[in-house]
């Protein structure tokens, strides 16, 4: 997200951290940052999905495939998601 000015904003972000009180052995909210944005922009940041590599992807759909196959004691006679495509 680009930054703007404080004048030309229409949303304002403000982030917090957790700060450790060592005196007292307590979590505190700190404000830790103030951005300003377009409303325009962000909201289509926010709807516009950013895909990641196709790879990657099915390499986790396999092992969470090779996982639940383990774990079943009658598993069925599944291919190779690679083999799919």
């Amino acid at each position: 997200m680009n930054e703007v000015a404080v004048q030309e904003a229409e949303i304002v972000w403000l982030i917090y951290d957790l700060s450790l009180d060592e005196t007292r052995n307590q979590y505190q909210l700190v404000l830790y940052r103030t951005v300003y944005t377009l409303f325009e922009e962000v909201l289509s940041r926010i709807v516009t999905p950013q895909p990641g590599a196709m790879d990657g992807f099915i390499q986790h759909l396999q092992e969470r495939l090779d996982r639940k196959l383990e774990n079943d004691d009658n598993p069925p006679d599944a291919p190779i998601l690679t083999d799919l495509l």
